[in-house]
């Protein structure tokens, strides 16, 4: 029931039952992030069903004083799944860590489950209510749905792209919200992670989610892009809206005579950014079909075919803050980021990138391709230096671990380096 996560922590929780029709129950929780849900992969033999998210309330959890009791969860099997077969083996995988959860547990289905719909039109109860609240981009559907005139009774759900069925889902998860809108239990709530093959096959993509059966339809449908325009559109506005934050930033350290330091670490980042924006504005046109890039928006969709943008994780409470110099080019900045979002160091650890300004602008863009990457820029002869004293001095971890761009990371790097810490008490430092 208990598993070693990334940097020696426990990951607790259980497959407590499946019944003979499929339905799961069960819990998941992470003693060093306490206010977390955590997500969960169901696998029935060995292949992924769907991703479940562990927030809904128990008793038993609050009694065991496992956090605040919201780390259990229930789940529907899809009835087209059990009729594939006589008897399967389900289990459960955290998703970020990929640690299983529990022990595998072997079920024989019922042999009564009907073959296809049933032939009766079902009881009826009144007016179905509820929504699709939100589609991601990385194909993550969640919503809510009930009969306010039957409030216990938990809504079955099939989810369509494009109107082609490509799973079902449950109402039956707790939330919070719903409880405090006096919606039924509050038990009411659904998600469901799309198929990677349905994501990687389309451009575009319409999601829509009904009742199974009947096909009442639940809100209105969600349309989504993907693609390099959509990302490039997404990580511009980002930039867009970093901006207005460090505006907002500058002006009011401009205010407070004693914020010096921090005034000129914003305009150093405004001037790095302009200046990059600069050459992307004045790089020159393709006029006598040579290929050149064309102004802004081709060097846009260069940078975005060179670097996909990637998304790091950031942990709640981190162990540690990596500190990573900008000593380096584009490249190999880039390259060292998807090491270490690969080595997992990311679920435990803030990423924070120290620019000293020597390599140029173009470091002042990594945090538009790199998700939820720090930035600290300080230029002039001790610029190193005074941008790693930033880090540390507003660093979230309990210690703070210094990081050259050239090296190459193996998976349990960062895990060996903090245990070292356990081992030797009077330690002050440890390199690698």
């Amino acid at each position: 029931m208990n598993d070693q996560v990334s940097g020696g922590e426990m990951l607790t929780g259980n497959l407590d039952s499946v019944s003979e029709d499929g339905f799961l129950i069960g819990w998941c929780f992470l003693p060093s992030e306490p206010n977390s849900r955590r997500r969960l992969a169901v696998e029935l033999n060995g292949l992924q069903i769907t991703v479940v998210v562990a927030d809904e309330r128990r008793a038993d959890l609050v009694a065991a004083r496992v956090g605040d009791g919201h780390h259990a969860f229930s789940f529907q099997l899809p009835m087209t799944a059990l009729r594939n077969a006589v008897d399967g083996t389900v289990s459960l995988r955290d998703v970020a860590t990929r640690r299983q959860v529990g022990q595998d547990v072997f079920v024989t289905w019922r042999l009564t489950l009907p073959p296809e719909a049933p032939s009766v039109a079902p009881e009826v109860v009144g007016t179905l209510a509820g929504n699709l609240d939100r589609v991601t981009r990385d194909g993550w559907i969640s919503g809510w749905c009930w009969y306010p005139d039957a409030p216990a009774r938990r809504v079955d759900l099939a989810i369509f792209v494009d109107d082609e069925q490509v799973g079902e889902a449950r109402a039956a998860q707790f939330r919070a919200d719903l409880q405090q809108a006096a919606i039924g239990d509050g038990a009411h709530g659904f998600s469901f992670a799309l198929p990677w093959a349905v994501l990687a096959r389309k451009g575009s993509l319409t999601v829509s989610v009904r009742e199974h059966p009947g096909g009442t339809a639940l809100g209105e449908s969600m349309t989504l892009r993907f693609g390099r325009l959509a990302q490039a559109e997404d990580r511009i506005e980002d930039l867009e809206r970093q901006l207005r934050v460090l505006r907002a930033t500058l002006a009011e350290a401009r205010r407070d005579r004693t914020a010096r330091d921090e005034e000129r670490a914003a305009r150093d980042l405004f001037r790095s950014v302009g200046t990059f924006f600069q050459e992307l504005a004045e790089a020159p046109r393709d006029t006598a079909g040579a290929g050149v890039t064309i102004g802004l928006r081709g060097a846009v969709a260069d940078i975005f075919q060179r670097f996909p943008p990637i998304m790091l994780a950031r942990p709640t409470d981190p162990s540690v803050t990596i500190c990573v110099d900008a000593d380096a080019p584009l490249e190999l900045l880039y390259a060292c980021m998807v090491d270490l979002r690969a080595c997992g160091v990311d679920a435990i650890a803030d990423i924070v990138l120290a620019d000293d300004g020597r390599h140029g602008a173009s470091a002042a863009l990594l945090p538009s391709i790199v998700g939820n990457l720090g930035y600290v820029r300080n230029t002039g002869a001790a610029g190193r230096l005074v941008a790693r004293n930033e880090v540390t001095r507003t660093c979230r971890g309990k210690m703070v671990a210094f990081l050259f761009a050239g090296l190459r990371m193996t998976e349990q790097w960062l895990p060996t380096l903090l245990a070292t810490f356990a081992q030797e008490p009077r330690a002050m430092l440890v390199a690698s």
